[in-house]
Formats: C-alpha cells, structure tokens, sequence
C-alpha cells in the first residue's frame, strides 16, 4: 500500500517559539482518497515543530507493514534524519562525533514505526501543505 505523510508548521525558524506542527496520512482504500490530519501545538523551535509533525504522523501508521510511505516535506533536518536514522539507530543514537542526536527519543518511535515500510522522502506539497495549516 502507498501511503503519503504530509508534514506541515507554521513555524519558521529559530525565533518564532509557538506555533503548530501538523502531520496528515493519505492513502487509497477501495478506490477512495482517505485524508487524515492531525495537529498539535507546540513551543519551540522549528526542528521541535517538524519533528513533532512527523511523529504524530508515524504514530497514525503503526501498525501497518509493508507500505510505501512517502514524506512530503521542506525540511532538510527532517531529510537528513529519515536517511540518517538506520545509520544513528545502528550506532547507539549518536552522531558521527559521538554526540547524542537531538530530539533521540523521538527518533526512536518513528524508527520503531518505520520498520518494515519503504520509506521515501518528497519535496512538499504546496497544496496539501496549506490544507494542513487552514482546516
């Protein structure tokens, strides 16, 4: 099955502090488009917001296996980490200086619900994105 994360926050940058962080799944099922969103508030920088979007997403897949999941995002700290996560989960969670990763424990969920899926990531999408950030 083909599943799309889409990762949206309205904040941008390290000074903005409080914003949203918003995540949504979208697959086909028999033939119909199924859009689920889910938003959370946060206080905190732009990497908190991102990450926070893409957990509560891969929260949302958990359990499904198999899948093809797509990652819509902007966020080079959120590309980084989905190719960096087999490689930072292999050596104990830190980088390559020996320092723990940020945000590690939210790193492990997403890597725990990640397995068994295919994962890819995409550039955003314009139009889902601001979809997420008005409904």
């Amino acid at each position: 099955m083909r599943v799309d994360a889409y990762i949206a926050t309205d904040i941008k940058g390290p000074r903005k502090r409080r914003g949203i962080a918003v995540g949504a799944l979208s697959c086909v099922v028999n033939g119909e488009t199924k859009w689920a969103p889910e938003g959370i508030g946060v206080t905190g920088g732009d990497r908190l917001a991102e990450i926070t979007a893409l957990h509560i997403t891969m929260k949302r897949l958990f359990p499904n296996k198999g899948s093809d999941v797509y990652v819509h995002t902007s966020s080079g700290y959120l590309t980084h980490g989905l190719y960096s996560i087999h490689t930072w989960e292999s050596s104990g969670w830190k980088r390559k200086d020996g320092k723990p990763i940020a945000h590690v424990e939210y790193w492990k969920e997403i890597a725990n619900h990640l397995h068994g899926n295919h994962i890819s990531v995409l550039p955003e999408d314009p139009e889902a994105t601001e979809r997420l950030l008005t409904e």
